[in-house]
């Protein structure tokens, strides 16, 4: 989707992706910055996915200024959890492989040593 806020005219062009790479830059709590900065909170980035309607999503650009977590979709986001995951430096997954990493991502976050926050 590139790197800025949640666009309309980008959800009518990528409509029905296979894989939308969404950046979800500031926590949701940072909505002010993340408008001023030209960038998405993770509840704007999952708004981008649902209105693509996309198969698969990839959350990424964290910014680096915060402590490094991998934020946990809680039990209200279902309708896009079992279809989203959150990259992290490194993350090499092949596309055939990727309806297995929502539910791999608890262990990605372990072997990195990420701590885990709900979202």
């Amino acid at each position: 989707s590139g790197d800025g806020r949640p666009s309309g005219t980008f959800a009518r062009i990528a409509r029905g992706v296979d894989l939308l790479i969404q950046e979800s830059t500031f926590a949701d709590e940072l909505s002010a910055e993340a408008t001023k900065k030209r960038h998405c909170t993770l509840t704007e980035a999952v708004g981008v996915s649902l209105a693509c309607g996309a198969r698969r999503t990839v959350f990424t650009h964290f910014s680096q200024r915060y402590p490094l977590r991998m934020p946990i979709l809680d039990a209200d986001a279902t309708h896009v959890r079992d279809r989203c995951f959150f990259a992290n430096d490194g993350l090499i997954v092949a596309f055939s492989e990727m309806s297995e990493m929502p539910r791999m991502q608890q262990y990605v976050a372990c072997a990195l040593g990420v701590e885990e926050e709900s979202v």
